[in-house]
Order: C-alpha cells, then sequence, then structure tokens
C-alpha cells in the first residue's frame, strides 16, 4: 500500500493505482494459493485507511466488490448522509493519477513530485551538460534538458488532473459538517492539496530550469520561487490538519519529505553563462530576491 522507493512512490497519499487493479493482482494471488498470511507494507497507515480495510475485506472473504466496499466503508468512516459525494472523490482520486510508463501499475504517488524534482535541480547545479543517472529507470532521455522536457509535461498533466480533484474535493467539503467534515478534511482532501501542491511546484521548477537553460535567469528564477510556495503549500496543509491526537502527526514527514524540497529550491543557483558572474536564487516564501556576484 506504501513503500519507499526514492522514485515515485505513495508515502503521504493513497496508492493511486485503482481498487479493480489491487482486487485483480491480490485475486491471482489466492487463486495460486497463497492463503498462509500477506505482508503488507503500509507506512504510517493514516493515509491508507481506506485500502487496508479494502485488502482486510479480500482476506477475510477471498473477493470483495468495489462499489459495495467503498460505500459500506464510507458509511462507517465518514457516516451516512453524503455517500455517493465521497465516493465520487474516491472515484476521482484514482482517475487523476499520473500515468509515467507504460504499464497499468506506472501511477505515481507525491514521490514523484518531489523526489524527481530534487534530482533534477541537484543535477542542474552540479553539471548541466549531463543528464541525471538516477532518473534512468524512468526515461531514456540522452540529455538533462531531455529528462526535464520529460518532467515538465508529466507534472503540467498531474497539476491539471490534481487540480480538478481539489475542486471537487472542496465542493464536497462544502456539504458537509461535524465529524464528517474533520475526517474528510483529514485524509482525502487533504491528500488532494498535498497532490496538487507538489505537482504544481514541480511544473513550475521544471518550467524554470528550462527557462534558465535558455538564459532567461529573472523568469527562471520567478518560477522557482513560485515553485518553492507550492511546496511550502502542501507541507502546510499536513500541518494544519495536526489536531487533538495528531498534535506533530507530520512534523517528521521524511520519506516524502515536501519541505526539503522547498529547501533544495531555496538555494537553487544557476552556473555561470559567463566569465563575469551568476545568479544566486533566493526566496523566502513572500517574495523573491535576486542576487548577482561577479568572479
Amino acid at each position: 500500500m506504501s513503500f519507499y522507493d526514492l522514485q515515485a512512490a505513495n508515502h503521504m497519499t493513497m496508492l493511486p493505482n485503482p481498487p479493480e487493479f489491487v482486487k485483480r493482482e491480490l485475486s491471482e494471488v489466492l487463486r495460486r494459493g497463497m492463503k498462509d498470511y500477506w505482508l503488507i507494507n503500509c507506512s504510517n497507515i493514516k493515509p491508507h485507511v481506506y485500502y487496508l480495510d479494502f485488502l482486510s475485506a479480500l482476506w477475510r472473504e477471498g473477493k470483495a466488490d468495489e462499489e459495495e466496499h467503498l460505500m459500506a466503508y464510507i458509511r462507517t468512516y465518514y457516516g451516512t448522509g453524503h455517500e455517493e459525494e465521497i465516493a465520487s472523490c474516491f472515484r476521482e482520486y484514482f482517475s487523476a493519477a499520473l500515468s509515467y510508463g507504460p504499464h497499468e501499475d506506472d501511477h505515481a504517488g507525491e514521490q514523484f513530485a518531489n523526489h524527481v524534482c530534487r534530482i533534477l535541480v541537484s543535477q542542474y547545479m552540479r553539471e548541466e551538460k549531463c543528464r541525471a543517472k538516477e532518473l534512468l529507470w524512468a526515461t531514456e532521455e540522452e540529455t538533462l534538458r531531455g529528462q526535464i522536457g520529460w518532467y515538465f509535461s508529466l507534472c503540467r498533466q498531474a497539476e491539471d488532473s490534481y487540480q480538478k480533484l481539489l475542486r471537487q474535493c472542496e465542493r464536497t467539503d462544502c456539504d458537509l459538517d461535524g465529524r464528517e467534515r474533520e475526517l474528510f478534511r483529514d485524509s482525502l482532501l487533504l491528500q488532494a492539496r498535498i497532490q496538487a501542491g507538489c505537482y504544481a511546484g514541480a511544473g513550475l521548477v521544471a518550467e524554470g530550469l528550462l527557462q534558465a537553460m535558455d538564459g532567461n535567469y529573472e523568469r527562471a528564477f520567478y518560477l522557482a520561487g513560485k515553485g518553492r510556495k507550492s511546496y511550502l503549500a502542501a507541507n502546510q496543509a499536513m500541518r494544519e490538519r495536526e489536531h487533538g491526537k495528531w498534535h506533530g502527526f507530520y512534523e517528521n514527514e521524511c520519506l516524502t519529505d515536501i519541505k526539503q524540497t522547498a529547501w533544495v529550491l531555496e538555494g537553487l543557483s544557476v552556473p555561470p553563462s559567463s566569465k563575469t558572474g551568476y545568479y544566486l536564487m533566493i526566496s523566502n516564501g513572500l517574495r523573491c530576491l535576486p542576487c548577482r556576484f561577479y568572479l
């Protein structure tokens, strides 16, 4: 349900593969007689409760209807009265997932919007004439520019999809109240905000890197600053959902590490375009301050 691969995994958000796929895979596991035990990697549990409940049904009964389970889960977890609106948000979550490769399960979690972004930024600062070897698992682009362009296109797709999901979740949130609203904000609405914020940030950073490679440093600086703000907003969305027994729950979010992505962007520097100097990108979350240093 969640694992740490420094690539495209989901840690703070649900598995992006749809229930139909998970059911088919695990039904085949059962058909082949693997019934003694299952080892389920579920990370920190809280973001993955829906899928853990779905797996539990498959384990206990040997089968599960995705739609019937979803409606029953919503009634149990959130309460009654707005089952269909919430169910529609769940369906949209899986529909919004970014497909980054040719295989059916090549769907990206929020780590794709963070780890890959940090890899590209670090490679650009280290040596822009070489591609990032850490991304050869995902793309065969021969140059760093090609890798950044590939990533930029994917992130823009994801941003559009997750912004649509976020708007739907926000409309649903307006119809809820009390405990139902609190739980919805803690789960699906928060995950929509994480995904939308991180992919918006990643798209801005990738565009900024392309601008920097073309020598448009001021534009690159502006885009990097905006991207950093998006990551900070995603991190803040998590911290705002710390209440009661969940106080401090997201403080050590260090596997996707959204705040580290913002930190990397704070130090993003543009290599020299000439022998005279370079621009250092600095952003403080509210404004961006360009500084030129002469060598």
